[in-house]
């Protein structure tokens, strides 16, 4: 989660004004299964990056936004950080360039006129199957504002893996899916809860009313909704509503642009 990051002049780009609608979950997140294994995922490397920030007085940090969400008929809030750690620039909110390799689909559709390529583009779905595109991943990791250290017990991450990016208005317009989690605060310490992929009426997604990252520069805005539970429970499918959160709430915070990462891992 936290990256090294380089100072720079917050963007000035103006928010899109497109419609939002609602749009089916990732092509490449089509088996409940997977989803699952995306969210413990997340929830383990967000955990894992917050080592570099671990137990710094929050006093000390920069504030890069905040998210705001109802958990159990309360309003909560978690505040973004960003700022010097052992002579580091560190960030809790990020956006990274994935790289793909051109597909030989690419290739031909670049031989095509206008007309034939957004024909093929049309045919081909939007799902974009083939067609080659810009990505981004999107980290967006708050901590609770009135603790005086950062620590993991409340911490909320919200995840987005690949998100196109070519067309921003599409993006506006959209529901995506993303792999959030909440390290919960209890009697006993924390729970970890993550999205439930699982049940009947489950939803976890994310809506931007204003998403920029261009020139090293980054800012997001907008809404979500989790349906969150235990993770244990997520883990073995026996899922006791009782025990989950359903949480609706909303984000603004600037993004720190981390180096670029090849699809491959590379």
């Amino acid at each position: 989660m936290p990256i090294p990051i380089q100072p720079r002049t917050p963007s000035k780009t103006r928010p899109s004004s497109a419609t939002r609608t609602s749009s089916s979950p990732l092509a490449f997140a089509v088996s409940a299964g997977l989803l699952v294994g995306v969210s413990m995922m997340t929830a383990s490397l967000a955990a894992q990056g917050l080592s570099a920030m671990d137990s710094q007085d929050i006093s000390s940090m920069n504030a890069l936004g905040s998210i705001q969400a109802r958990v159990e008929n309360q309003t909560q809030e978690w505040v973004t950080l960003g700022g010097e750690v052992g002579g580091e620039m560190l960030a809790s909110a990020s956006w990274q360039p994935i790289t793909m390799p051109e597909s030989p689909m690419a290739r031909m559709m670049a031989t095509m006129n206008e007309q034939q390529r957004q024909q093929m583009e049309q045919a081909m779905g939007a799902s974009g199957i083939g067609v080659d595109r810009q990505y981004v991943r999107l980290r967006i990791v708050g901590f609770d504002p009135e603790s005086a250290q950062v620590q993991r017990a409340g911490m909320l991450s919200i995840e987005l893996g690949t998100l196109a990016t070519n067309d921003m208005d599409a993006v506006h317009a959209q529901m995506h899916e993303a792999d959030i989690s909440y390290f919960m605060k209890t009697d006993d310490g924390t729970s970890l809860l993550v999205a439930d992929t699982r049940s009947a009426g489950a939803t976890t997604g994310v809506e931007f009313d204003r998403l920029e990252v261009n020139d090293g520069a980054g800012f997001a805005e907008g809404r979500f909704t989790a349906d969150l539970c235990p993770m244990r429970q997520v883990m073995s499918n026996n899922i006791d509503p009782a025990s989950c959160l359903s949480l609706e709430g909303e984000f603004a915070t600037e993004l720190v642009a981390e180096e670029a990462i090849n699809v491959m891992g590379q």
